[in-house]
């Protein structure tokens, strides 16, 4: 009889959460997996975002070959950004190549899956789909989930108090629950994955609430134990995150560090506080009277020095500049030939301002407290390869546990911010657990990498792995003497494609999915 695997995405969860309720029996569907199988740290790519993570995951490759190092793009000749989706994907995914070797596939809720492709199977696609968009394969699914009431992810609400975003987080999750509970049941499947991004959207927001986020889990928890009660004891089940979360001390604004040390230039303009429209309904993750305390604040600050209309804002005077972070994660040298107004030669000056930079962000500290600021600043040659190499960000910066929140401009010299809002920040530390008849069973793994699991599936499903793959075959999570420890894993030719056609989302829709992207922290 052939194997099969559900695959459970757990967007942002970690273990500094899972392990102390685990501990104290709270979480019986998590302890029920690590005590029947093997489990461990799970590392993210670089930086620690869902776009490339996920489709490092889903491709087993590095994002130098699938093309994705972030949810934008820069559009042609510009500094401007267009938001990611699966048809700049430059490789075939797990689904893809289980399809095409005759494997039913069912993949609800993954990201970056946007549009759907027409798989043996069924997709609804995740994270970054148009809310008014054929979001389904097959098409007529999209309107039967908008009649039933399914969410794609939450919406940017910034007003919301905790309590609400804890209320509409579960009824994502169970709506989550009880349609992928219905489509598996009715239809045969080899590989199915589905995701619940909940916690992450929770952890962005309300980090200081860890009564809330216990809370979640535990409920996440018996959703996870209902959706196993409907596969047998022969089916793989393998749990994971694309990256973990860790609480932050303060904010580290990587643009104003490039400019005080040279590398950046600012354009300034000013407006009055009354008119910052989005201290009150933009991207601030707090309730509405920390919001307008927070104006008023502002306002009697500048009227004491005489200057209502004197509130400075901030851009990248790209020009000028011969670096900038954009998103805040990753660095790119403004390079000649590559940039639309770049500013550095190709070759010695481009490679001597690329690891000037990273050395030098490698031993920033924290000037208050002397601690480092950065785990790591990593670049591009030694973390991407592949086709895409050339429009891969020069830099990428590992965020540290329990450090810094990574972040972009801000409108004085000081780099570091204390009080800054976001208390939480994405961990390169995700969750692996994987169950089933040939795995070790109760057992912690060494530290596994996101690009070794597409082809773990695959082995398991008895899919040959593309031979362009970067991860590996993990034969050690298997027990000694089973089929899947002896077998040697079969291969067949490169994964790499050319992308997708596909029609561009409503202005409407892409400006509200850049608005989520920027209320949970990634955008600016």
């Amino acid at each position: 009889m052939a194997n099969r695997i559900l695959i459970v995405g757990l967007d942002g969860v970690t273990f500094r959460i899972i392990k102390p309720l685990v501990s104290k029996g709270k979480l019986p569907t998590f302890s029920n997996l690590m005590k029947n199988g093997i489990h461990g740290i799970l590392s993210s790519t670089v930086p620690p975002i869902t776009a490339p993570a996920w489709t490092s995951f889903t491709t087993g490759k590095n994002p130098g070959k699938h093309g994705l190092f972030h949810f934008t793009t820069f559009k042609k000749n510009s500094y401007d950004h267009s938001l990611v989706n699966a048809t700049l994907i430059k490789s075939k995914t797990m689904f893809r190549l289980a399809s095409e070797a005759g494997k039913r596939v069912i993949s609800i809720n993954v990201p970056i899956t946007y549009p759907p492709e027409q798989l043996n199977g069924i997709v609804v696609s995740g994270m970054l789909s148009p809310i008014n968009a054929t979001f389904t394969h097959p098409a007529s699914l999209s309107q039967e989930l908008r009649d039933d009431g399914y969410i794609i992810d939450m919406l940017n609400q910034p007003l919301i108090e905790p309590e609400q975003r804890f209320d509409l987080a579960k009824k994502m999750a169970a709506k989550r629950l009880e349609v992928s509970s219905r489509i598996l049941s009715e239809n045969n499947w080899d590989l199915a994955m589905l995701v619940f991004v909940g916690a992450d959207r929770l952890q962005h927001n309300i980090w200081d609430r860890m009564d809330l986020l216990r809370e979640f889990y535990i409920y996440q928890d018996s959703l996870l134990a209902k959706l196993l009660e409907i596969v047998d004891d022969s089916t793989y089940i393998m749990f994971m995150s694309d990256h973990g979360f860790t609480p932050t001390k303060a904010a580290f604004f990587v643009n104003q560090w490039l400019a005080n040390e040279g590398y950046l230039k600012k354009h300034y303009w000013r407006v009055a506080p009354p008119l910052m429209i989005g201290d009150l309904i933009g991207t601030e993750q707090r309730t509405l009277k920390f919001r307008v305390k927070n104006v008023i604040k502002n306002i009697v600050a500048h009227l004491t020095r005489g200057k209502l209309l004197d509130y400075p804002q901030i851009s990248i005077n790209y020009k000028k500049s011969k670096a900038f972070a954009n998103p805040s994660e990753i660095i790119f040298i403004n390079l000649k030939g590559r940039e639309a107004s770049g500013k550095i030669e190709p070759g010695e000056e481009y490679e001597k301002i690329k690891r000037e930079i990273a050395e030098k962000l490698k031993k920033l500290t924290d000037p208050q407290t002397g601690e480092k600021i950065l785990e790591d600043a990593i670049i591009k040659d030694d973390m991407y390869s592949g086709e895409y190499f050339d429009k891969a960000p020069d830099i990428g910066l590992v965020p540290k546990e329990d450090g810094y929140a990574l972040v972009g401009m801000r409108p004085h010299h000081s780099y570091i911010r204390r009080d800054f809002r976001m208390k939480s920040f994405h961990s390169m530390n995700g969750i692996f657990l994987l169950s089933g008849q040939d795995i070790i069973k109760d057992k912690e793994c060494e530290t596994l990498q996101m690009v070794d699991c597409m082809p773990t599936v695959l082995h398991i499903l008895g899919v040959p792995i593309p031979e362009d793959v970067d991860g590996r075959v993990l034969k050690n999570l298997f027990i000694e003497g089973s089929q899947l420890r002896i077998k040697e894993p079969e291969r067949q030719g490169p994964s790499q494609i050319s992308g997708r056609e596909f029609e561009k989302a409503l202005d409407e829709d892409e400006r509200l999915m850049e608005e989520q992207l920027k209320g949970l922290g990634y955008l600016t």
